[in-house]
């Protein structure tokens, strides 16, 4: 069984001429040719005020004596009004395509603003025309101004459409290619930071500043080391009594400090004195010990040769 009953018509919603069509191609899919049917389908599926409004406009017959097509007329003379065609294209040709419109959104509302425009045979054209002209400035009008002007309307919007998908699709292989970069820089500086603090926990390794580019540490360093002042007889820094304090100068040959702080040798020598900007690792299970050369002099009875291999 055919289905009669269709949706409840709104002013407000849908334009009568748009509803009229949707109307009749719901006759065509149930059967409906009776014309004293159509008539109790559109009269049952208007609203109140508008069975009303469609009562005062038959008087002093009533609705169900007139034809569909008589009604339909009724209606869209009430609704439609007069339109005034100059006026309609005027509000045409001011249309401009917005920022962030989309092309097939553009090219829609061109279409849908044509439709009350009455431009017969020329709508193609004029439609091309307003298409490419109304754009806003991009890479896809650049790309529409280099075709030749007897191009057809779907060569056109075909190729803009191809154009703004090429654009679209480079933005977000360049965002992803940045993004990539971020995360792979932040996982191998998380990796090596973990890294070291583990080999700090373990006992194995003592880790000194790390400068990133900005000179900021990201590393953190025992403040109390950092604030100790050099040992006056080895150099180091350290908290106890230095263990070299017994030692023989090998330049000076006075007790209490080392060659490498001996002021007799800073004074004839050019000595520099830098600090590594690098991370410094000190393994605490090995002690590195510099001694001084020992010289000792060998008595010998009787002449003897000694060979050099060199």
């Amino acid at each position: 069984m055919a289905n009669k009953k269709f949706e409840e018509f709104i002013p407000d919603l849908q334009p009568w001429n748009i509803y009229e069509e949707r109307l009749e191609q719901h006759f065509v899919a149930n059967g409906v040719e009776e014309e004293a049917i159509k008539v109790a389908i559109l009269i049952s599926s208007v609203s109140a005020p508008t069975y009303t409004l469609l009562r005062d406009l038959c008087f002093p017959e009533a609705p169900k004596t007139k034809t569909f097509a008589e009604l339909s007329q009724l209606l869209a003379t009430h609704y439609g009004g007069q339109v005034s065609t100059w006026r309609e294209r005027c509000t045409f040709f001011d249309l401009r395509q917005e920022t962030e419109e989309k092309i097939a959104d553009w090219y829609a509302r061109i279409r849908s603003a044509a439709v009350t425009c009455k431009f017969g045979a020329d709508l193609t054209k004029v439609l091309l025309n307003k298409f490419v002209s109304g754009m806003c400035p991009s890479k896809i009008l650049d790309r529409l101004c280099e075709e030749d002007e007897k191009a057809t309307m779907e060569q056109m919007v075909s190729l803009a459409m191809k154009t703004e998908n090429a654009i679209m699709a480079s933005k977000t292989s360049s965002r992803s290619t940045v993004n990539v970069h971020v995360i792979d820089h932040q996982q191998a500086s998380s990796s090596s930071s973990s890294r070291v603090r583990r080999q700090g926990q373990d006992g194995g390794w003592q880790h000194g500043t790390r400068r990133t580019m900005h000179g900021s540490s990201n590393v953190n360093v025992n403040s109390s080391v950092n604030q100790m002042s050099k040992c006056k007889i080895c150099g180091n820094k350290h908290k106890n009594s230095c263990k070299y304090k017994d030692y023989i100068c090998n330049i000076c040959k006075k007790i209490g400090h080392l060659a490498r702080v001996c002021l007799a040798h800073k004074n004839s020598v050019n000595f520099i004195d830098s600090e590594a900007e690098e991370d410094i690792y000190t393994l605490d299970s090995i002690e590195s010990r510099i001694v001084d050369l020992c010289h000792v002099q060998v008595k010998v009875d009787n002449p003897f040769k000694i060979q050099a291999n060199q």
